[in-house]
């Protein structure tokens, strides 16, 4: 019994057949001649060793056929919802996107990206992806996508060594933060350098140690506080600690209650990277992805 070969085209000729009452008909559904139709049949009645229809005129069915075109219903059903599942996964319309990125990145160029997504799922109701969104350090995001976690991330370019291939991606913009009190922000709006925060008191974070300048990484090391994520900067310049930088985008769209200052792109200028795992091949969807993010980078 197990050595019994049941092709498909032999199931949708009879499933064919069974619903459309002749050999004719069913034909045309299947897009074959009625006398191939027919040789289906035989084969498929002696696959199974017994008649599937009462008579030669295909009208009603055997015992044995009334069973049969139950199952083969589901099984040409199920083959057709595969093969449009495999279609719509090779297409990038099925299956997760895991995405690691800097937190300026995650409000920004991802942010963007992920519109892009949103718009294109709202055209294509059929589109099934899913979205996971980690943030984190530059260092941290590259481990994430070492590690597999994460099949694409957004970050300053990481060590060597690693195995992860570095497409220059975007430059990155930033800003001065200043207590919420403060109406005297040095250039009225215009972008300042390091030299405009003379006597200020600092919150320091690894980016704001990461991007300034060496004579100014001294006085750092005697801030009056210190934050390592974004929003702990936000808090710490919002209860007048002292000023801090921040990603331009961040400083927009995070922490907009907060005066700020654009930093000039001579100041600090930091480009971030579009991380993958060397020869490795991204799925469709996250291929997709990357196309949207590259977009979003022209865009600005």
């Amino acid at each position: 019994m197990s050595d019994v070969e049941l092709k498909l085209g032999q199931l949708r000729a009879f499933v064919a057949v069974a619903e459309t009452g002749g050999l004719a008909a069913a034909a045309r559904r299947v897009s074959r001649t009625p006398s191939a139709v027919s040789m289906s049949l035989k084969q498929l009645e002696e696959n199974l060793g017994g008649p599937l229809f009462e008579g030669e005129r295909k009208g009603r069915l055997t015992p044995l056929g009334e069973h049969c075109l139950v199952v083969a219903r589901r099984m040409v059903d199920e083959h057709v919802g595969g093969v449009e599942e495999m279609l719509r996964f090779a297409d990038g319309g099925r299956g997760e996107i895991r995405v690691a990125a800097v937190p300026s990145a995650a409000c920004g160029i991802v942010s963007v990206a992920l519109e892009m997504h949103r718009r294109m799922a709202e055209r294509d109701p059929g589109i099934g992806v899913r979205v996971e969104l980690r943030d984190g350090d530059s260092e941290t995001v590259a481990n994430t996508v070492v590690s597999g976690a994460a099949e694409i991330g957004v970050a300053q370019a990481p060590a060597q060594g690693l195995g992860l291939s570095q497409e220059p991606l975007v430059v990155e913009r930033y800003a001065v933060l200043f207590p919420p009190d403060r109406t005297d922000i040095p250039g009225g709006g215009a972008p300042i350098d390091f030299d405009a925060l003379e006597g200020e008191a600092f919150v320091t974070s690894p980016l704001m140690e990461a991007v300034a300048p060496e004579q100014m990484r001294i006085r750092l090391r005697h801030a009056r506080a210190r934050a390592v994520s974004l929003l702990s900067v936000g808090a710490a310049v919002r209860a007048g600690m002292g000023v801090s930088v921040a990603p331009l985008i961040a400083a927009e769209r995070i922490l907009s209650d907060l005066p700020f200052a654009p930093l000039a792109a001579e100041a600090a200028p930091r480009r971030l990277f579009l991380l993958q795992r060397e020869g490795e091949t991204l799925s469709p969807a996250a291929q997709g992805f990357v196309a949207r993010l590259r977009e979003a980078a022209e865009k600005g």
